[in-house]
């Protein structure tokens, strides 16, 4: 595979430097994706904690736009033919194996504990190392001081900010697709490769970006006056006025729910509209058809309450250690 966008490979590291964040010392993690072919970084995403599908996702996304010919990934991305992964939970959720199949790209799933397989991240992992974070202060496999006593891990006298370590990590990523000459490449840099290589990029369109990052609520919700009601709150928007009853979907980011963006659905493929609410059918059978105890008797519950909503009536069922009126029956 020596064209672009041939294949990519993603992983996780986890830096061996410490930087303050909230007044604390916290050891950043980097999801990141690259080009086999050109050894080109396609997208990054740094977090001060473990990375879970919300980092996969924003890097994706870098990885796959190419709207900023001034960044640190320059003209680099696109669609690629295969990505290839470890079997990290982040990397195969859901959220992630949905998101890559909506545009037709495979994900090869390799076996642990199996670094040969995707040599080109995991050579990506040592060079940051190296090349950047051994000069940087906090850097905790730096040798002992001769002279002086050592600073204590967790110190944060010299520690570098998060967000100015994010923006000098971002700057070495920008050094490595734009000055940095590997030996493979023949002396080019993986710009220079990337640009020489003929074959055709097919780009993401932008409104399927929009919406890349984001997890879809799974069912189409009903505005309101209060505006759309969703895991028991109400979220409200200026665009919402004069609009009730428009059904909308529901997305948000994964890992909070402080802000959402909802959308009209695309028309279902049936017509009409269910108006009134029919409840369902009484279960036949005995109400006493729970455990008996040691001592023989049974135990019988109410029938499941049932509550009325939008779509009609649900029954549900009351959860174990409920407290509610019940009897024991022989």
């Amino acid at each position: 595979m020596k064209w672009r966008n041939a294949c990519w490979e993603g992983d996780h590291k986890h830096l061996p430097v410490e930087v303050e964040l909230d007044g604390r010392a916290v050891r950043p993690w980097v999801t990141w994706f690259i080009d086999c072919a050109k050894n080109a970084i396609t997208g990054a995403a740094v977090t001060p904690h473990q990375p879970s599908r919300d980092a996969v996702l924003a890097a994706l996304r870098i990885a796959l736009s190419r709207d900023e010919p001034i960044g640190p990934y320059g003209p680099i991305g696109g669609l690629p033919e295969l990505v290839r992964v470890d079997r990290g939970k982040e990397f195969l959720c859901a959220t992630v194996t949905r998101a890559l199949g909506a545009l037709a790209v495979p994900v090869q799933d390799l076996p642990p504990r199996r670094p040969e397989l995707k040599g080109t991240v995991e050579n990506l992992n040592h060079c940051v190392v190296d090349m950047f974070l051994a000069a940087l202060p906090g850097y905790l496999h730096a040798p002992a001081a001769t002279t002086g006593p050592r600073p204590r891990r967790g110190d944060l006298d010299g520690l570098l900010p998060f967000a100015e370590f994010t923006a000098r990590l971002l700057d070495w990523v920008r050094w490595w697709n734009t000055e940095h000459r590997p030996k493979p490449l023949g002396g080019r840099t993986p710009l220079q490769a990337w640009q020489d290589d003929p074959t055709p990029i097919e780009d993401v369109s932008p409104a399927l970006l929009r919406s890349f990052t984001l997890e879809d609520a799974g069912s189409d919700k009903v505005l309101s006056t209060k505006g759309v009601y969703w895991r028991g709150r109400y979220y409200v928007g200026p665009w919402m006025h004069g609009k009730d009853g428009t059904r909308v979907r529901v997305r948000f980011v994964p890992t909070t729910t402080t802000r959402s963006r909802c959308s009209t659905p695309p028309p279902a493929p049936t017509s009409g509209r269910r108006t009134s609410l029919t409840p369902p059918p009484r279960p036949s059978g005995p109400r006493c058809a729970g455990p008996r105890t040691p001592s023989g008797a049974r135990w019988c519950g109410r029938w499941p309450p049932r509550t009325a909503s939008a779509a009609g009536w649900a029954a549900t069922a009351p959860s174990p250690g409920r407290a509610g009126p019940s009897r024991w029956r022989r």
